[in-house]
């Protein structure tokens, strides 16, 4: 008798394509608000390779009715990503990723970074599926123009960084788990970093039933970006500006 493994077809070929789009808007004579955000991916985890593709970004909108005058603000935050990288074993991988942005929050009008990247993975990555827990190291050129004119009286930089991040998912039939720590740093100034913890979890209670949990911490030095004007009354009451 045949004792080969069969495998089940799979007409995606492992690609996965999660896509996201949200909104929200409220109004009242005074005031109203509007937001828009959209996410696009495109994932792919073999034996031999990863590939993880994304781009996304949101817009939001504010008006205000003043007793004398109308405020409104606008902000917005765009990014592309993509990370490919080849299997070296079981374990060990190495790659190159690479990231585009522009954020009004960050003071950027456009960011732009790239570089090598190596990986090691605590599980093999056939599991890649239900659980993996990867540690990735990279360093990279990062090129940024910036909205407004940064502390340091720059409108534009490019600046060696280097980062490190260790990132846990697991999906399992109780739930899944979603957890990282990524540590940045520019190397013409290591006093200037940042290091950011998160996590979320889904607990299966019941079918059409789960409990979430999710929760961020952030601590940050590395903020050569902030406009040498500041920022105004009406933008930080609305947290348009870091």
């Amino acid at each position: 008798a045949d004792t080969t493994p069969q495998h089940p077809h799979d007409p995606w070929n492992s690609w996965v394509f999660p896509l996201r789009l949200g909104g929200f808007a409220q109004g009242q004579q005074s005031s109203n608000n509007w937001t828009l955000n959209e996410r696009v991916s495109a994932n792919r985890v073999t034996d031999n390779w990863k590939i993880q593709l994304s781009t996304g970004g949101s817009t939001n909108t504010s008006r205000f009715q003043l007793s004398d005058s109308t405020y409104e603000d606008r902000s917005h935050t765009f990014d592309t990503y993509g990370l490919v990288v080849r299997s070296l074993g079981s374990h060990w991988s190495a790659g190159v990723q690479a990231d585009a942005n522009s954020s009004t929050f960050y003071n950027r009008k456009l960011k732009l970074n790239g570089g090598p990247a190596l990986e090691y993975d605590f599980y093999p990555y056939a599991q890649s599926t239900r659980q993996q827990v990867t540690l990735r190291y990279g360093i990279e050129p990062q090129y940024v123009a910036y909205e407004d004119t940064t502390i340091f009286d720059l409108t534009r930089e490019t600046r060696l960084t280097h980062h490190l991040d260790l990132g846990a998912e697991v999906t399992q039939p109780w739930g899944s788990l979603n957890a990282s720590i990524s540590a940045f740093q520019y190397l013409h100034d290591l006093t200037r970093h940042s290091i950011e913890v998160s996590g979320f979890t889904e607990i299966r209670i019941v079918r059409g039933l789960s409990f979430n949990v999710f929760g961020r911490f952030e601590r940050i030095k590395d903020q050569i970006y902030l406009p040498k004007a500041g920022a105004s009354d009406a933008e930080i009451l609305l947290q348009r500006r870091q």
